[in-house]
């Protein structure tokens, strides 16, 4: 019998949740991960649940990877010129990153990183 994959697992929660009290698909679920020894998907289950929830919401999930912490104002300034309007931001604080700020949503990615854009540089040179 072929394994249900993590994304059809997160499907079927998230149909259960519509029908049930969330105590008890929990319960369910933990129940089902323990006996099928798959303890280690819960987060990766859990993040498709996110995203399907998001998806339904029509909301963005967007990452902003900084080698700082930004402040709201340029969020908001990053935020409109993507045309974003429901939105989740997880900030990532990468300090390896030389400058800049890496941006990720649902659909598309802008690497503004001084990193990418000194490799840019550099293969535009050879």
């Amino acid at each position: 019998m072929a394994s249900i994959s993590n994304k059809q697992l997160a499907e079927i929660i998230y149909l259960q949740l519509q029908k049930q009290a969330s105590e008890k698909v929990a319960k369910e679920v933990s129940k089902f991960l323990v006996q099928s020894k798959r303890t280690k998907d819960l987060s990766k289950i859990m993040r498709e649940l996110s995203r399907l929830q998001y998806e339904r919401d029509n909301v963005q999930e967007v990452t902003m990877t900084s080698a700082h912490k930004m402040n709201e104002s340029l969020k908001q300034k990053i935020l409109k010129q993507m045309n974003v309007e429901h939105y989740v931001i997880n900030e990532v604080i990468d300090e390896d990153l030389i400058g800049g700020v890496r941006i990720e949503s649902n659909d598309s990615i802008f690497d503004l990183s001084v990193r990418n854009r000194l490799q840019k540089l550099k293969a535009s040179h050879r």
